[in-house]
């Protein structure tokens, strides 16, 4: 799932994704690759989505929305 980092980390021991104006923190033991400044690829493990489906879907959705404005500007 490729989602968007907060604009900065704020923990040396876990990956730090935007979520609103508040940062949601997800450990750096994921699998996870970073794509770019901007953004991180992450296999989240079964029980971590189910726990906190709603704020990941929620920011899958902004991230979505972001790539897709970066998108149509070029």
């Amino acid at each position: 799932m490729v989602l968007q980092k907060y604009r900065a980390q704020l923990s040396d021991k876990a990956i730090t994704l935007a979520h609103g104006s508040k940062p949601f923190f997800v450990p750096l033991s994921f699998e996870h690759k970073h794509v770019d400044k901007d953004f991180v690829d992450i296999e989240f493990p079964q029980w971590f989505l189910d726990k906190n489906r709603d704020t990941l879907q929620n920011i899958e959705r902004n991230t979505n929305l972001l790539i897709q404005i970066l998108c149509d500007k070029g």
